[in-house]
Formats: C-alpha cells, sequence, structure tokens
C-alpha cells in the first residue's frame, strides 16, 4: 500500500506498476484514513521498484513481505455477503 505523492509511490508511478481501474486511472482505496495506491507484484518493472524500496528500508536486508488477507485493504468497501462468500475486488 502506497501513500499519494511519497517518494515510493512517484517511483511506482514512473515504473507505471500500480494497479489500474477500468478506466486505466491508477486504483485508489482509502487506509487508516489516508488515500493509497497498490503495487501490482506481477508487473515485469516491479523489480525496478522494489529496489527503490530496499533502498528505502532502514535494513540492509529485505526478507519478504506480508499481504494482509492476500488483496489489497480498502476500507471503503463494505462486504454484504450472507453466504460468505469473499469477492475479488480487483474485477
Amino acid at each position: 500500500i502506497l501513500q499519494k505523492n511519497s517518494r515510493l509511490y512517484e517511483k511506482a508511478v514512473k515504473l507505471n506498476v500500480l494497479y489500474k481501474d477500468k478506466a486505466g486511472e491508477i486504483l485508489n482505496g482509502s487506509y487508516l484514513k489516508e488515500e493509497v495506491s497498490y503495487p501490482d507484484f506481477t508487473h515485469d518493472s516491479i523489480s525496478g521498484w522494489i529496489e527503490e524500496l530496499r533502498k528505502a528500508l532502514p535494513v540492509s536486508r529485505l526478507d519478504g513481505f506480508v499481504l494482509r488477507d492476500n488483496w489489497p485493504v480498502e476500507e471503503n468497501y463494505v462486504f454484504t455477503d450472507d453466504q460468505r462468500k469473499f469477492p475479488y475486488i480487483t474485477e
């Protein structure tokens, strides 16, 4: 999850590695009352963004990522399915 106008966000925009909506615009969501965007870890240019992330971390080694619930967090989405079938939000 990336906050808009951060260094990592700007690099992600430059590399075109953020998820896009059906109109081709960067998909924005809300997390902890902040507007955020989501990196696409399957994008061909993601390694350039991960290198930028590595530089930004205060540690010398990156061991991995944890993806919360395996899909982007979007606080504006309200789950209403009575049968407890989780949607694939990016569709």
